[in-house]
């Protein structure tokens, strides 16, 4: 069996970064592990006279490094974004770094690998851009320098495509960040036909957990896209009653029971 072909190096984006040092080093890293890409975006001023102290073995990465001013823009093209946090919670999903396989990703695409500053990490609306969201595991200060993070996460990035080239089998093929946008998009379209109440922003951050910082199978999606069609379908040519944007939900079997209805 012939291996798979060897991976593009990702992306490396540093979201609004404080200290040059640290951009320093990171230019070092992109370039011991072979990355052509580090964009920064919205650095602080005057990052650049830190960076040529600590890129002094590499001042061709500092000097082609891209400054954008928005996250969006910096990873417009990738269709996987994994960006890395150090905080979780329930509208904040995060996978283990070891979830970060050469098999999430299309290898002729690009892809990012997304960092947050010093101070805060990646925020709320940062993380809104991601398909999906890592933590580095330690055992003791929670917090990693950023430049720390990076090295880490190339490593693990370096040794798993070197076992995926060995291992045969096929990569899942999963749905990239803008069929991710598509499926809500068309989410949102079918509820409001139903007359559901699509501007309730617990419907958003649904969205965005299952959805956003999630990979879905694409044919999963396509299953998805397909029961939506259905629907809409059936709401075009059968006579149903309007329903309006705040009708009561019917209720299931189990709570008519509790109600001491039984079902009809």
């Amino acid at each position: 069996m012939t291996p798979p072909a060897q991976e593009a190096p990702p992306r490396i984006v540093l979201a609004r970064p404080r200290t040059g040092e640290n951009v320093g080093l990171i230019a070092r890293l992109c370039a011991n592990f072979g990355i052509d890409e580090l964009v920064l975006v919205d650095p602080a001023p005057g990052w650049r006279d830190g960076a040529r102290r600590t890129a002094s073995m590499c001042p061709e990465v500092v000097a082609r490094v891209r400054i954008l001013s928005a996250l969006e823009e910096a990873v417009a093209d990738c269709l996987h974004v994994h960006g890395f946090t150090a905080r979780c919670g329930r509208d904040r999903p995060v996978r283990d770094l070891l979830s970060l396989g050469p098999g999430d990703r299309p290898r002729e695409r690009p892809w990012a690998l997304v960092f947050g500053n010093e101070e805060s990490g990646l925020s709320a609306a940062e993380t809104r851009c991601c398909t999906a969201l890592h933590t580095i595991r330690t055992f003791g200060l929670p917090s990693l320098n950023l430049s720390h993070a990076v090295a880490i996460t190339l490593s693990h990035w370096s040794l798993a495509e070197s076992q995926a080239r060995n291992r045969p089998g096929s990569p899942r093929a999963l749905v990239d960040r803008q069929g991710s946008l598509l499926l809500a998009d068309h989410l949102r379209r079918s509820l409001s036909a139903w007359g559901f109440q699509i501007d309730d922003p617990h419907l958003e951050g649904c969205l965005d957990r299952l959805l956003g910082t999630r990979l879905i199978e694409t044919r999963d999606a396509r299953v998805l896209h397909r029961i939506l069609t259905h629907l809409e379908w059936v709401r075009d040519r059968v006579q149903l009653p309007e329903v309006g944007l705040h009708a009561r939900p019917i209720a299931s079997e189990d709570e008519q029971g509790a109600a001491g209805q039984g079902p009809a």
